[in-house]
């Protein structure tokens, strides 16, 4: 999910200590979510992952870098948090297909054109500086081959999630900015295993809106719905 603290039009949520003090509670959250793979499932039907290099931006503490390793033929995953990638690197210990990169998008250590599929789950919108996305996607699409594409999954703008964090019901600025299209928008959840779960984990991030969400629902599970973008490399 992404990482953002309060900007001007979104209250404060505290993704930043989950992602450097308490990494298991940002396992938690991402484990989560959609559950059922759902959302990964249609991406693999939109688009072929077998024989390709792919570069996962922001792989956190491992959600779906495992999914990826078992169908890519290779796979680099970058995090700039290490407490995260020890998490990720214990369940893909086993995977001789993935490397992982201690870094920032902004300074991707991989050559020209040297990966097939680039795939960023909550990252670009977390990134509230234009400045680091401009170069951030400007090394995404070094690093991209000619005929390569970047595959993103995002929060759609309207589901039970995204009214009890609070947000404006308006479409993310990248998406028009770096000219992104939606390919599909997959209706999920956010399942957690117990409510006292749930309010362990949004009562961390969220702080008293998690709570009160929780205490109204009574319901360890909030509606979720996600949007898969895509991008060429060479547009049009």
């Amino acid at each position: 999910m992404d990482r953002m603290q309060r900007t001007p039009n979104r209250p404060f949520e505290d993704w930043e200590g989950t992602y450097l003090r308490e990494p298991e509670i940002y396992d938690s959250f991402s484990q989560s979510e959609d559950p059922d793979n759902r959302t990964f499932k249609k991406l693999l039907e939109l688009v072929s992952l077998d024989h390709k290099a792919v570069l996962e931006i922001g792989c956190g503490s491992g959600r779906y870098t495992e999914l990826l390793a078992s169908v890519c033929e290779q796979l680099f995953a970058l995090d700039i948090s290490q407490p995260l990638l020890r998490l990720a690197r214990k369940k893909c210990e086993s995977s001789r297909t993935v490397q992982f990169l201690h870094c920032s998008a902004q300074n991707i250590p991989l050559p020209d054109r040297s990966v097939d599929l680039v795939f960023a789950g909550w990252v670009l919108s977390a990134m509230t500086s234009r400045a680091v996305r401009d170069r951030s996607m400007a090394e995404i699409l070094r690093v991209l081959s000619d005929d390569g594409g970047v595959w993103l999954f995002e929060n759609h703008h309207e589901s039970e999630f995204m009214a009890m964090r609070g947000y404006p019901p308006e479409v993310t600025d990248f998406v028009e900015d770096y000219r992104f299209d939606v390919r599909a928008t997959m209706k999920t959840d956010i399942r957690f295993p117990s409510l006292d779960e749930a309010k362990r984990v949004l009562g961390y991030i969220f702080r008293d809106r998690g709570l009160k969400y929780l205490d109204r629902t009574q319901d360890p599970r909030i509606g979720h719905k996600v949007d898969i973008l895509h991008r060429p490399n060479r547009l049009l």
